[in-house]
């Protein structure tokens, strides 16, 4: 299955940003960059229940991307454009596919103090993502403009393919120093390739979103981020017309989001702050429970240096989901990194609630969750770096499920689950415009969950070049 959304929004976006910004050959630094990748994609699957419709248990393909690339800023304004389609050989069964990866973002003030925004991602592929979070030092985080909203997908779909289009909007008022009013509109569709019962679900997710960052003096300041969540879910497609009870219930839901915080930096590099956070869904079909969840928590951050710091934080959750009973519990976190000059160690424990609708599976509701991970990046030589993760996630989840022997019988059900994971990069850049390298990730699941148990090993390996061809 394949639609061309994603070319016509990429389209209107380049159109609009030629239009906004008459002046795009003048006073601009314009930049093409081109390039071409080969890489080998190993992935293999196990489960215990013998269940292999999650994609293939045994997955080997070729894959050819090129790349070109365009940007161009001022001091007003910045357009970029990336195009990186792939042509997968199946090495087993000697079929073509066809991914896509196509970006285009465009962002200008048009004062000095008002900044709007629009970006567009088309992507088509088989996996669940396309970056690499192991490579990012949580000491340095992305720019707020171009941190992803979009949901991560669940690494449970295995390699099923399917394509999904997120547009954002975004306006900036900068009111005064320290200071920030953020309205912004994301829009995600998701269709897979498998809508059958059993496959994954198709949606549409609109959020819109308002948020303030206040600096009162220079001891205190807040924030609030408000965010509204409509999800709405295709019917699953059954080829029979024959459903259970749970298949034809309706997913479709809002959900609401509701952050606020305090911080005081009175003590020099031990900033204190409190927060309050909401998280309410609301399913429309009235057999679905719905949740809501509170969070407070006090966090203390000590900068030791200016390479170590530590985090720590602590307080209540009230959980109440529609048919159980209330749940009082704990949240909290404890953090270490350690910035060193060819790299970074960062450790992190978190306890907490959320809730799970979109990561692309049939799973939907509120997640009681414990989760650690370590990560580093490392600068072996030069031109050599190798980066690694360990995580471990402990989650409880309250999902609606057929009774056993009558599947048009439905009840919560407590399902618990262990993932273990490990991930480890290993890149290589010769001859000024090449690199080479290794990327495994290992995926552990055991799941009280019928047919969730799953062992996934991952091998990528890549040879690349990407050049700059023109500056002007």
């Amino acid at each position: 299955m394949f639609d061309n959304k994603g070319y016509n929004w990429i389209a209107f976006l380049t159109v609009l940003a030629l239009i906004m910004s008459p002046a795009i050959c003048s006073a601009r630094d314009n930049r093409l960059t081109g390039g071409a990748s080969i890489a080998l994609d190993y992935d293999n699957r196990s489960s215990d229940s013998g269940n292999t419709s999650a994609g293939d248990d045994d997955y080997q393909r070729l894959v050819f991307t090129p790349l070109l690339a365009f940007s161009s800023l001022s001091e007003r304004d910045s357009f970029e454009l990336s195009a990186e389609p792939s042509i997968r050989y199946d090495l087993n069964d000697s079929n073509t596919d066809w991914d896509s990866n196509l970006s285009a973002a465009f962002k200008r003030f048009l004062v000095k103090s008002w900044q709007m925004g629009v970006s567009d991602n088309f992507l088509r592929s088989d996996y669940n993502t396309t970056t690499n979070e192991i490579l990012n030092n949580p000491a340095e985080p992305l720019p707020e403009d171009i941190q992803s909203t979009t949901p991560q997908l669940s690494s449970d779909r295995g390699r099923r393919r399917y394509w999904r289009n997120s547009l954002g909007l975004f306006s900036n008022y900068y009111y005064k120093e320290g200071s920030l009013f953020r309205v912004d509109f994301n829009y995600v569709a998701l269709r897979n390739d498998d809508t059958s019962v059993g496959g994954d679900d198709d949606y549409d997710r609109y959020t819109t979103g308002m948020k303030n960052e206040h600096r009162f003096n220079a001891v205190w300041s807040s924030n609030l981020d408000l965010s509204f969540v409509r999800g709405i879910f295709k019917p699953t497609n059954s080829g029979t017309g024959n459903l259970s009870t749970q298949d034809q219930l309706s997913d479709d839901l809002k959900e609401y989001r509701f952050l606020f915080g305090l911080n005081n930096e009175s003590i020099d590099h031990n900033p204190l702050s409190l927060s309050y956070n909401y998280i309410g869904t609301r399913f429309d079909e009235t057999l679905q429970d719905d949740s809501d969840i509170h969070q407070i928590r006090v966090n203390w951050r000590r900068d030791i240096s200016s390479r170590l710091y530590t985090n720590i934080g602590a307080g209540p959750s009230y959980e109440k989901i529609e048919g159980r009973d209330a749940n009082w519990s704990g949240n909290g976190s404890a953090e270490i990194n350690y910035s060193i000059e060819h790299g970074f160690f960062n450790f992190l424990v978190e306890k907490g609630h959320d809730v799970d609708n979109f990561s692309g599976s049939d799973e939907r509701g509120a997640v009681d969750f414990w989760e650690t991970h370590f990560s580093s990046s490392y600068q072996l030589l030069k031109d050599l770096t190798l980066s690694g993760r360990l995580s471990y996630l402990y989650e409880d989840r309250e999902e609606l499920q057929a009774t056993p022997g009558n599947v048009n019988v439905m009840q919560l059900t407590d399902v618990h689950r262990d993932r273990y994971s490990a991930g480890a990069i290993l890149s290589y850049t010769f001859w000024r415009y090449y690199n080479a390298s290794v990327d495994y990730t290992y995926i552990k699941q055991e799941s009280e969950r019928v047919g969730d148990d799953y062992d996934d090993h991952r091998i990528l390996l890549t040879l690349s070049w990407q050049k700059e061809f023109l500056r002007w």
